[in-house]
């Protein structure tokens, strides 16, 4: 008989199976089990000590077997059902507070789900962003030219399927217009026509960097870039188009415009900058806006500039040059306006404009000025500039004090129903042809001595509501005060009358007569109104 097989021995070796883990949120709530367990124990055995406690502190008193009355039992039931409830409070706490803590876990779980998903997202944009940079810069490098057209287009659209890279796409645009070019009608003729190709080829990829950055900074695009910053200092621009843009911060300092430039309605939110700017034709800003400090020191404008209607805050054009026409009929100055040392080659049109205050010290005009109608509400300043041809300031309106000290008017200078209602400043001026003050209103002192008239000078009707001075005036040229009206000290002391002087009709102060000069063969005047007064200087 065949004797059975041993059993085989266990392999202490092989693992034991698995044990199933709870999932994280029963493995976190089975605390809260033994929890509940407990405060039912915890229940039960307060009650059973306070009655414990209770026996003992009545002296272990006999029960007897009497029956149980409705009284006793109501009381009883009483009993029960306290302690019922109160153990029925614990546990609906103990489950309450295993709800919240279970959507406590809940929430906790989601947020950390997706904070990880934000990074994962997050680090997939970042990457597919620096490939397709990457790739787009890689072709704006290419030496052929329909590459670098595609690299920019691929540029902008990235720009615009990612704010959060935009600003890293736009400093790119810029810099590409900031590298050096020379324009294709500057190459030498006996350049290799290789070259000249590649150049006029570049020519097209700046203009399309142009026009792609222009459209993103109106409004009306899709893509539209809101304050957008823009450092296009030293670029080479040709047919610069950014009519209705609107620029947060730009600079354009030592920019060079090429072919004309348009800014025609354009909005500057922050400071804009053309210092040493190059414009080599005609420029237009017509009705654009300036709310922050705009700077064009020392530009040059080639062509004709168009500033019709343009709204400034502080405007700095110090040593500025017009070339062309210098166009600002109805611009609106709302801060200081400076134009010192601004050299005006061709005819400078600021007739209607409105000044806050405005310095037009040693400015040249070389061609007519024209300011009629225009309005200075605060200080204007003119002291030693030069007009060349006609100056015109007939029914301009000086609401604060005015300097014209040392000014030259090497022609006509018109000035004819303006207004100064304040001091009003002319003395060393020197006016080589005719001069016309007729009917203007001076509202408080004027000073006019050491003053040079060459030609006729004519202030007849004109009326000084302060004091006028003439003291050493040289008037070389027939002088006209028909009709003029002196309301305070009239001073002529010193001054010189070459030719006819006429008063005729003049009205002075009666408390204060006029001074006149010596050897001057006046009347005595004893009214206050000269009738039929023509006098001339006489023969000494």
């Amino acid at each position: 008989m065949a004797l059975p097989e041993a059993p085989e021995e266990p392999d202490r070796d092989r693992p034991d199976p698995p044990r199933r883990q709870p999932t994280e949120p029963v493995a976190q709530l089975m605390p809260l089990r033994a929890a509940l367990a407990r405060s039912v124990g915890a229940g039960l055995g307060v009650v059973v000590a306070l009655f414990a406690l209770f026996y003992l502190l009545i002296g272990h008193p006999h029960l007897a077997h009497e029956p149980l009355t409705s009284d006793g039992l109501f009381n009883l039931l009483k009993l029960a059902f306290a302690v019922v409830a109160g153990i029925g409070g614990t546990v609906a706490l103990v489950m309450n507070y295993r709800k919240q803590r279970l959507a406590e876990i809940k929430a906790e779980q989601e947020t950390g789900a997706e904070a990880r998903a934000g990074r994962v997202e997050m680090r997939e944009q970042d990457k597919l962003f620096t490939e397709r940079f990457t790739q787009a810069a890689q072709q704006t490098g290419s030496e052929r030219a329909a590459v670098r057209l595609a690299g920019m287009y691929a540029l902008a659209r990235i720009a615009d399927d990612s704010i959060r890279d935009r600003p890293t796409c736009l400093k790119f645009l810029c810099a590409y217009l900031q590298m050096p070019w020379l324009p294709v009608g500057q190459v030498e003729p006996d350049t290799d026509p290789t070259v000249r190709i590649s150049n006029a080829g570049e020519r097209q990829v700046r203009l399309a960097a142009q026009a792609l950055l222009a459209e993103r900074l109106r409004c009306d695009h899709p893509g539209f870039w809101p304050d957008a910053a823009i450092d296009l200092r030293e670029a080479t621009l040709i047919e610069a188009n950014f009519d209705g843009c609107k620029f947060a911060h730009a600079s354009f300092e030592d920019a060079c415009f090429i072919s004309g430039a348009s800014f025609g309605s354009t909005q500057f939110t922050d400071t804009a900058s053309f210092k040493g700017a190059s414009f080599q034709d005609d420029v237009a800003f017509t009705e654009s806006t300036f709310t922050s400090s705009s700077n064009f020191s020392n530009a040059k404008f080639g062509g004709n500039a168009f500033f019709g209607k343009t709204s400034f805050i502080l405007a700095t054009f110090e040593g500025t040059t017009f070339t062309g026409l210098a166009h600002f009929p109805e611009a609106l100055f709302d801060g200081v306006a400076n134009f010192t040392r601004s050299q005006f080659q061709e005819e400078a049109d600021f007739s209607t404009a409105q000044f806050r205050a405005a310095r037009f010290d040693a400015a040249s005009f070389h061609g007519i000025a024209r300011f009629p109608d225009a309005v200075f509400h605060e200080s204007a300043m003119f002291a030693g500039a030069v007009f060349e041809q006609e100056a015109r300031f007939d029914t301009t309106k000086f609401k604060a004090d005015t300097w014209f000290s040392k000014a030259r008017f090497n022609d006509t200078a018109n000035f004819s129903d303006a207004r100064f209602d304040q001091d009003a400043w002319f003395h060393g001026s020197k006016f080589k042809q005719s001069a016309g003050f007729k009917r203007t209103t001076f509202g408080h002192g004027t000073w006019f001595d050491s003053a040079i008239f060459s030609g006729s000078t004519r202030f007849d009707t004109a009326i000084f509501s302060g004091g006028a001075r003439f003291t050493t005036t040289v008037f070389a040229g027939p002088a006209w005060f028909d009709t003029a009206v002196f309301n305070s000290e009239a001073r002529f002391d010193n001054a010189r009358f070459e030719k006819t002087a006429k008063f005729d009709k003049a009205s002075f102060a009666r408390d204060s007569p006029p001074i006149w000069p010596s050897g001057f063969n006046l009347p005595a005047v004893s009214e206050v109104h000269l009738e039929t007064l023509e006098t001339e200087r006489s023969p000494d």
